[in-house]
């Protein structure tokens, strides 16, 4: 059984991180220099690892080879200077039914997040202080869930 947390970044420019970046200027986060987003998907299968990801990339409603890149993630909790955000009841048997008919046995549990990276002029994480500032244009609390490292 392997856990897979991968990361699905656009390789085109991503409007909704333009409007975040904006927004945070305008909300006072000065030290902000970039923000990116990209879809965290969290799989548990009894398969390796590289099939768990070649599946990824067979299951079109999740990676889409001529706009994203897919790439392995080294934990399943956020690193410095990101938010992750999780609807809370969200059922991804859709998700799970579609990465077995990719060819992937014995899927256990899938979920999913949406990661936000806010990285300051330098390109260096920003720190917990101005994640904190942040989280709520990112989640709702009512629904969602905002982790932090």
């Amino acid at each position: 059984m392997s856990l897979i947390v991968a990361s699905v970044e656009l390789k085109v420019p991503d409007n909704a991180a333009f409007t975040a970046y904006d927004t945070l200027k305008r909300m006072g986060l000065d030290e902000l220099g970039d923000v990116q987003r990209s879809d965290v998907w969290l799989v548990e299968a009894d398969a390796l690892p590289q099939q768990i990801l070649e599946s990824l990339k067979r299951t079109e409603v999740i990676y889409n080879p001529n706009k994203h890149a897919l790439r392995a993630l080294s934990s399943d909790r956020p690193a410095a200077g990101e938010i992750w955000v999780a609807t809370a009841g969200r059922s991804h048997e859709r998700e799970a039914r579609l990465l077995a008919q990719a060819g992937l046995t014995g899927v256990r549990s899938v979920e999913s997040r949406v990661r936000w990276l806010l990285l300051d002029e330098r390109g260096e994480p920003l720190g917990r202080s101005a994640l904190d500032r942040a989280r709520g244009l990112f989640a709702n609390p009512a629904y969602q869930d905002a982790l932090t490292a």
